[in-house]
């Protein structure tokens, strides 16, 4: 009886293996098709079943992190994706993935520059532009000042800035972004409003949406704060631009005062 009960046990571990072993190799290959196809999200989803099912094996774990770092440069997520290729070339120095995980770092750090925000004072006004981008944004100096925190996700971006204004307490952050990122005004809030939920942060009140020069506009009140926002898109030629326009606590400016500050941007094509 007990070298019966061995011999299922035996291969109960075999069948269970077998099983993991396909559904890790079929999230494998999900994740090759849509790194193929652009889908950078669905890819990292795969790529973390597939390291779900079991153990991968060094060179299988190499293989992830070469893939999910080139999931992290198709979203323009640089700094992650040079500290997954560092990592892959310090902790797998004979994976077959290191040549070209050179290849790839080395890439990415000739396009930083071309990719990074450049911010200039002209003319009392900020001018602001990618160099790959051409595009160039300008607003009023008046009162305010550079301000641009990396704490992580999106203000880690290269193109990302952020500016306060010393008198009235406006504060306005933004990126420039390739155009075939833009999903609609609509799609990012809904996307930014899950994000805020699932963060266990209030939903967004007083919705409002309106158009003012180049840019679609949604106003809205941070039900935290009880402060007044505006998300701002402007779509010209190969470039988006996303302004969030928001007061400190300490402001007593109104969301009239966010609108007045995007009436006065102003944009050039470059030639």
């Amino acid at each position: 009886m007990k070298r019966m009960f061995f011999f299922i046990a035996i291969g109960f571990c075999a069948i269970t293996f077998l099983g993991c072993a396909t559904a890790q190799n079929g999230a494998m290959s999900r994740a090759h098709s849509g790194i193929s196809k652009g889908e950078y999200e669905f890819a990292l989803k795969r790529l973390s079943e597939a390291e779900s099912y079991r153990t991968p094996t060094p060179d299988l774990k190499a293989e992830i992190i070469f893939l999910r770092a080139t999931c992290y440069e198709g979203l323009g997520k640089y700094d992650d994706s040079m500290g997954a290729l560092n990592y892959l070339i310090e902790n797998y120095p004979d994976s077959r993935y290191v040549p070209q995980a050179r290849v790839k770092i080395n890439r990415m750090e000739s396009n930083r520059s071309r990719e990074s925000i450049q911010i200039a004072e002209i003319a009392e006004r900020y001018v602001l532009t990618v160099p790959l981008s051409k595009v160039v944004l300008k607003f009023p100096k008046k009162s305010f000042i550079l301000d641009t925190p990396r704490l992580g996700g999106g203000t880690n971006s290269p193109r990302y800035f952020q500016f306060i204004d010393t008198k009235t307490g406006i504060i306005v952050s933004g990126w420039f972004e390739p155009a075939r990122r833009y999903q609609g005004s609509q799609k990012n809030w809904e996307i930014r409003e899950k994000a805020i939920i699932e963060h266990g942060l209030p939903a967004s009140e007083n919705i409002s949406l309106m158009k003012e020069k180049e840019w679609e506009i949604i106003l809205y009140t941070s039900k935290a704060t009880g402060l007044p926002h505006m998300l701002a898109d402007c779509i010209l030629g190969d470039t988006w631009i996303e302004l969030h326009v928001s007061l400190n606590s300490a402001s007593s400016a109104s969301a009239d005062t966010l609108i007045g500050f995007l009436r006065q941007t102003e944009f050039e094509i470059k030639y």
